[in-house]
């Protein structure tokens, strides 16, 4: 019985991380954990298994810190929150690779919210054409939005006064900027591209468009309708977000461990 409980528990919570290509992953609450490369300026859910099989940190819930081997070599790894891997881009030493500065606001109802600007490894900015021909604009870094977004999406008490992303609850669904991104996608030093999408239950009505950039600081501030857009068949598959597996992976081989040791508690109990 105690077994089935800690599989339970161990195999159903979530916890958010930020990822370059995905924009936020999951991974398991209790064995999970959020990765970052200050090197190569990746992000990620440990898919590599860095932070789960380094020796210092089995079994270690609520940890955070970097481990810094010298030439070149500096891995973060942390457990402790949604997200927490963001944080390590405040953790010296301070570098500038895999991210910038994004503008972050947002335009809706002839209204216009303006948030404290983000760090990301892709900036975007979101255009959504209603039927009524008004139109919404969200500016913001990838995975911080889609963060915003995705707790919106969950809360179903409303505080007066805060401003949520209602109106841009599809982005979830929308492909990633790394899908449609190449690197030959340079206007001015800056790696940008954009993604009109459509709308097939409304006979192909356009719906949106996605623009994304890297590369310079506040480089989602103007980009729009001049930007040339590519089509679905650009698309690169990726993982979805979203997946009970993804949650689920850590546990197999915590599982034995505890499997082992509760046969060993119950043989000193007898």
């Amino acid at each position: 019985m105690l077994l089935l409980i800690f599989l339970y528990f161990g195999s159903t919570d979530c916890r958010d991380c930020v990822d370059s290509v995905k924009g936020i992953c999951e991974t398991n609450n209790l064995f999970g954990w959020c990765f970052h490369d200050k090197i190569t300026g990746l992000f990620d859910c440990d898919t590599s298994k860095y932070c789960a099989n380094h020796e210092s940190l089995r079994g270690r819930l609520n940890s955070t810190g970097c481990f810094d081997r010298g030439n070149d070599n500096i891995k973060c790894c942390c457990n402790e929150a949604d997200m927490c891997n963001y944080n390590f881009l405040n953790v010296k030493p301070i570098m500038t690779i895999g991210f910038q500065n994004c503008v972050y606001n947002y335009q809706y109802d002839k209204s216009m919210a303006h948030f404290k600007n983000c760090i990301d490894p892709w900036c975007f900015a979101y255009f959504k054409y209603n039927s009524d021909g008004s139109k919404v604009v969200l500016r913001s870094c990838q995975s911080r939005a889609l963060k915003r977004i995705k707790m919106d999406r969950q809360t179903s008490v409303r505080i007066a006064n805060r401003v949520y992303f209602d109106d841009m609850d599809d982005l979830l669904e929308q492909p990633r900027c790394n899908q449609f991104v190449d690197e030959t996608d340079t206007i001015n030093d800056t790696i940008i591209a954009c993604l009109d999408l459509y709308s097939k239950q409304y006979n192909e009505r356009k719906i949106g468009r996605l623009c994304c950039c890297r590369g310079n600081d506040a480089c989602n501030a103007k980009i729009g309708e001049e930007i040339m857009s590519k089509t679905f068949a650009h698309l690169k598959f990726i993982e979805k977000i979203s997946s009970k597996a993804n949650c689920i992976n850590n546990i197999c081989s915590f599982s034995i461990i505890f499997i082992l040791l509760f046969c060993q508690f119950i043989k000193f109990a007898n």
